[in-house]
Order: C-alpha cells, then sequence, then structure tokens
C-alpha cells in the first residue's frame, strides 16, 4: 500500500526518479510502528545507487517530512493506517523499466494511479490545456496546469508514452479531452508488492547473533505468530512479548530453534515459536497486574489529600487517572485474550504445567511469587456463564513433588 501523498501530481513536481522510488521502498519496508529497518547499505544496494546518493536521499526526506528520526531510528511518516484510502502497490512501480521512461510520464501514471484508475469503475476525465501551465505574452502565468508543463506539445507526448501503463478512451467529438479508465492488464496485477517492515524487523534480530540470511519462510511464520497478538492486544504489547520471546528462542542455550532454522524447518518454527511467545505472554500479564496495583496505591493518597493543596496536584491526579485508566484498559484486554486463549486451546493444569516446566531452568523460588500471582488471577476467570472455576484449586508444593 503506497500513501496517496506520494503519488498526487502536487507533490511529486520537484521529486527525482530516485525520491520517487525511494518512497516507494520505504511504503513496503516500515514495521508496524512505521519504523525502518534497513540500513543504508541496504537502501544503496535496493536502490542501486551510491551510499551517498542514499544518504543524501534519507536527509531530503527528513527535510520534506516523509522521514523523522529519533535518535539513530528511522520513522516512515507516510503511513496507511487503518481506513484510509492508498494507492495499490502495483509491481511495475519498482521495476527499472519504469523509471527509464521520462519523469513527466512517471509522474502523469502516479497521478492516474492517485485518481484510482485501476479499480473498476472510475474514469478520469480532464481538459488537455488543464493538464499544462498557460502563460501570456509576458510570460507570465495565466492558468495553472495539473502538471509542471508549459507547452501543449510537451504533454501530447507525454500522453503518448503513458499508453504503455494506461489504457485510454478516445472522445471522438472532443480530441481535447484525455480520459484514462484503467492500468494496462499486464501492469495491473492482482497481487501488489506486500509491506514486509515486520520481518526486516525480525530479520534485525537474527543479525544480532551473526544469522544474517535467514529465509522469508521462517520470517513469515514468526511474523504470523506476532499477529496474532496484535490483533488481539495491539501493536505495543505484541512487539513487547514477540521480541523478547524471539531473543530467548535466539538465546545461548535454546540450540533446539537455532537448529530449526538452519534446516529451515518453517512449520516446527513457528510452533516453537509460539510456545515461547506463550510463556512471555504469561509474565506479561503479571507485569500489567503488579503495574495496576503500583499506580493504584499512588493514586489513593493523592485522592486523600485536601483540594486546598492547589491547582498543581489536581492537574498531577489528573495525569494518574489517566494513566491508571490506560493500564487498566490494557489490562482488561490481556484478560480477555488470556482467557479465550486458555479456555479454548489449552488443558488448563496441563497449561500450568507448561509454564512451570518452563521455569525451573532458573531457581523455582525466583518465580515462585509470580506464579501464584499468575495462578490466583487464572482462578478468578470463570469458564462460562454458569460460574464454573478455570482453574481447580491445588497444592502447588505437593503437585510439584508429585511430578518429580
Amino acid at each position: 500500500m503506497i500513501h496517496k501523498d506520494l503519488c498526487h501530481a502536487k507533490n511529486t513536481t520537484y521529486w527525482t526518479k530516485n525520491q520517487i522510488r525511494f518512497h516507494f521502498l520505504l511504503s513496503s519496508s516500515y514495521d508496524w510502528n512505521g519504523e525502518i529497518h534497513l540500513t543504508i547499505e541496504e537502501i544503496s544496494q535496493k536502490l542501486n545507487v551510491h551510499v551517498d546518493t542514499a544518504k543524501l536521499l534519507i536527509k531530503k526526506s527528513l527535510y520534506e517530512g516523509v522521514l523523522r528520526k529519533e535518535g539513530d531510528r528511522l520513522f516512515f511518516t507516510k503511513v496507511v493506517r487503518e481506513g484510509e484510502t492508498y494507492v495499490k502497490h502495483l509491481p511495475f512501480l519498482d521495476s527499472d523499466e519504469f523509471y527509464q521512461e521520462n519523469i513527466n510520464v512517471i509522474r502523469f501514471v502516479l497521478h492516474m494511479l492517485w485518481t484510482g484508475v485501476y479499480s473498476h469503475g472510475y474514469i478520469f476525465n480532464m481538459k488537455l490545456d488543464k493538464l499544462f501551465h498557460k502563460k501570456n505574452r509576458q510570460n507570465k502565468i495565466v492558468q495553472e496546469g495539473l502538471f509542471n508543463i508549459y507547452h501543449a506539445k510537451t504533454i501530447r507526448e507525454v500522453l503518448e508514452k503513458a499508453k504503455k501503463y494506461l489504457v485510454f478512451f478516445s472522445v471522438p467529438d472532443n480530441p481535447d479531452i484525455v480520459r484514462v479508465v484503467n492500468v494496462k492488464p499486464e501492469y495491473n496485477v492482482e497481487k501488489p508488492t506486500t509491506n514486509i517492515g515486520e520481518h526486516l524487523h525480525i530479520a534485525k534480530e537474527f543479525k544480532k547473533v551473526d544469522m544474517p540470511d535467514i529465509s522469508f519462510e521462517v520470517l513469515e511464520e514468526i511474523v504470523k505468530v506476532k499477529s496474532t497478538y496484535k490483533k488481539s492486544l495491539g501493536v505495543e504489547a505484541a512487539n513487547e512479548i514477540g521480541i523478547e520471546a524471539l531473543r530467548r528462542a535466539l538465546g545461548k542455550d535454546n540450540s533446539q530453534f537455532l537448529s530449526l532454522v538452519i534446516q529451515g524447518e518453517s512449520k516446527e518454527i513457528g510452533q516453537y515459536y509460539r510456545a515461547i511467545c506463550e510463556e512471555v505472554e504469561l509474565e506479561y500479564a503479571a507485569q500489567l497486574e503488579r503495574r495496576k496495583i503500583n499506580l493504584e496505591n499512588a493514586l489513593n493518597p493523592v485522592q486523600r489529600v485536601p483540594d486546598v493543596v492547589g491547582i498543581a496536584l489536581r492537574t498531577f491526579n489528573k495525569v494518574i487517572q489517566g494513566t491508571l485508566q490506560k493500564v487498566k484498559e490494557e489490562i482488561r484486554k490481556m484478560d480477555a485474550y488470556l482467557s479465550t486463549m486458555i479456555i479454548k486451546k489449552y488443558d488448563q493444569k496441563e497449561r500450568v504445567k507448561e509454564y512451570i516446566a518452563a521455569i525451573t531452568i532458573n531457581p523455582l523460588s525466583k518465580h515462585l511469587e509470580q506464579f501464584q500471582s499468575i495462578v490466583q488471577s487464572l482462578n478468578r476467570r470463570k469458564e462460562d456463564t454458569k460460574g464454573q472455576q478455570l482453574l481447580g484449586e491445588f497444592d502447588f508444593y505437593n503437585w510439584l513433588e508429585m511430578e518429580s
């Protein structure tokens, strides 16, 4: 998906071919937070330009607001948000063939995509003289055209070359009407270029452990698991759980996961990664519970302070209450998701046993308090409207001894 701002004629007027191509590379390379995980060298390779040119493209994009910088991290500002209209990222927009065209041809084709002519039923209609600037005898512009072109002859040449990509429809009784009805079938493919920003995010973690050449299939399996958390809990929680799980999977002691990666067993990798995510998810839930308790404890004294203390304290109180509300909403989503996951997919007691097995590598005493907190939390959840408990009460120590 390409943000429509990157295709409108008024915006592309002064952009070079390299800038346009760079924008489309960014459009398929940002992660869920809009961050770009490409190095300067990778950008130069993908665009087939010198490293200095890649640096200049970044500098221009920062100046024009297409990119923003936070420390040493780059974020794309032209992210397509949910519900927004966008331009379909047709593969030919990244091809060398397309960028061999005159820049005015490129700008015209992009504007036609901006209008949506590749969608069934939409037709672009405009008088020819509206497409270029008109000047008077004093060489002053008296009518601004859609494109930064000054002669009818030039725009006619652009239209002729654009016919390679677009379907035009002639109007016999009015030859000065420009009518575009679609993109040619060979360029209007059903499968557009997809965003692989989250794959690049995952690949970055593999590079940290000297594993730069991970197959797309392996990355795709990991992204699929992360996406389930994004859908249920949101981007922030999905990243916290997903990246922490991946770092554990890539740890020095986890030879089984690394072996699966090397062998390219993508399906098994997805299952293994999901199991680690579930362990992290339970810990994440406990952390949210503690955050709520800490905030509630901090809020209570503030609520008891007399109003005469002043505006500053009341403002602080509002901030705390707002923060507390956000945390409660996080916990509500987490509770809802955990309940669904545990009830529908796992035997409850077996799920707890899996969690214990995962943490016994470390001293059990470090995890006991956290584990008991999770068990108590799960016990409070109801399996259905009949009030049946999610977990039956059982003695933790007796059960552990019995298993050993």
